[in-house]
């Protein structure tokens, strides 16, 4: 018997830490996967986590989106959603304020539907369930309904209890609005891109750059809700929208502070391309010179002192690339401080909005907004300057690179020219004089016209 007790004991501190444990992220569980197939997704915050196991959690605020797939999942109280393929959701509990005169506090649940369709059954508890569209809500009592939308209309079909709605829905049994719904839905391509976009980031710029993707997804959701016939649902749409603008802005900052760390590691490259072309220069200089000093004669004697000269030139050039290339670097960190200093200022502003849009100041959401947004856009001009700098010292480099190799190239060859002229001419003179004393055993006239043609013949 105690053995029963103990076991009983230990299931229930298991299933209340799956419920009250603190998550990643900081993100607070309010229901759990217990059924799933196919292609299932949840956006929790700015990750993109793939169904694989019953028991998944789905925190306050996530997105489930199903392609091929379903899957069903248990509120804490004992609610049920069932999601259906090609569905985008989001799930939201809260406590909202209540009466114009005597104000209080209730705990609402609210899952929205924003393509495709969902099946919903209240639970256990007093928490008051609101079903909505992008269009229309409906608040439910101890009642179990499908509720779906088309991008055109909000549908609703009752199992069993009462429904008070605000809007207009078309009422009946429905089927899925299915993939051509979905494709049309801007939430779901949202989140489809966003998630596609996250998976192919590698560097911190290309996941700063995946996380703006991801807060489109709440911008694009907000600013579908904003057309709803409920004046909360629309007001609480301009509230996530106003946090999601400064969110989005502090997003950017940071890829702007990311891309500005790599142009200052680009435009510290460039310059030690540079300092080791001059050191390679200096180097085939003093070699230069000293073959110059060894040279047997006149002809290697020039051809050291042309590879010298153009060693020299080589050594000009790189000194005036590593004059740029100092002068890319110290705008690099200057711009990387300063999208630092925005990115700082953008998080706290993009805080702040979040702060306000919980306590239901609109007014300070979007003035938050705005300061977020002014912050990215100071973070944004120095980069492309400084990023054009380092185009520049590395391509200018390559250039006088190249120029100075066919110039050595063509002082060699011309070296190699005159001392071939030089072997021939000679050759010639050894062949004349060894015609001219053969021919003394014939005569003179012979040996005469041997010499010319002889002599005639290098000059050609």
């Amino acid at each position: 018997m105690n053995k029963i007790r103990l076991k009983c004991i230990l299931f229930l501190m298991v299933l209340i830490s799956f419920f009250l444990m603190p998550q990643a992220y900081g993100a607070t569980p309010i229901a759990k996967v217990t059924k799933f197939k196919g292609d299932v997704v949840i956006k929790s915050d700015s990750r993109f986590l793939k169904v694989n196991r019953v028991g998944q959690p789905l925190n306050e605020g996530d997105f489930i989106q199903t392609r091929d797939g379903e899957v069903d999942v248990v509120f804490k109280d004992g609610a049920v959603m069932k999601v259906r393929p090609f569905t985008n959701a989001s799930v939201n509990e809260r406590d909202e304020q209540a009466g114009l005169i005597f104000k209080s506090k209730k705990a609402v649940r609210r899952i929205t539907c924003f393509v495709g369709k969902l099946r919903f059954k209240s639970g256990a508890s007093d928490r008051k369930n609101y079903l909505q569209t992008p269009t229309s809500v409906c608040g439910l009592r101890g009642s179990e309904a499908d509720l779906g939308y088309n991008n055109i209309n909000s549908l609703l079909h009752m199992y069993e209890g009462e429904a008070a709605v605000t809007g207009q829905f078309i009422k009946g049994f429905f089927d899925d609005p299915g993939i051509s719904a979905a494709q049309k839905s801007s939430v779901f391509q949202a989140l489809t891109r966003a998630q596609t976009t996250m998976q192919k980031a590698k560097t911190p710029v290309e996941v700063a750059k995946a996380q703006v993707e991801a807060l489109q997804v709440v911008k694009e959701a907000s600013k579908e809700l904003t057309q709803n016939a409920d004046p909360t649902v629309k007001n609480q749409a301009l509230l996530a929208g106003a946090a999601a603008d400064a969110a989005i802005s502090a997003a950017k900052t940071k890829v702007n502070a990311e891309e500005s760390k790599n142009i200052e590691d680009d435009a510290q490259k460039a310059k030690e391309k540079a300092e080791k072309e001059k050191a390679e220069a200096e180097e085939e200089k003093k070699k230069a010179e000293e073959e110059a000093q060894k040279a047997k004669d006149q002809a290697e004697k020039e051809k050291a002192e042309e590879a010298a000269l153009a060693a020299e030139e080589k050594i000009k050039k790189a000194e005036e690339e590593v004059a740029k290339a100092e002068e890319a670097k110290v705008k690099a960190e200057e711009a990387k401080v300063k999208a630092e200093k925005a990115a700082a200022e953008a998080a706290a502003a993009a805080e702040e909005a979040k702060k306000a849009a919980d306590a239901g100041d609109l007014a300070a959401a979007e003035a938050a907004a705005k300061a977020a947004e002014a912050a990215q856009k100071n973070s944004e001009a120095p980069v492309t300057t400084t990023a054009e700098t380092t185009s520049s010292v590395e391509t200018t480099t390559e250039t006088s690179e190249e120029t100075t190799q066919e110039t050595t190239a063509e002082t060699t060859s011309s070296a190699e020219t005159t001392t071939s002229s030089m072997e021939t001419t000679s050759s010639s003179e050894t062949t004349s004089s060894t015609s001219s004393t053969t021919s003394t055993t014939t005569t003179t006239s012979t040996t005469t016209t041997t010499t010319k043609e002889t002599t005639v013949s290098p000059s050609s």
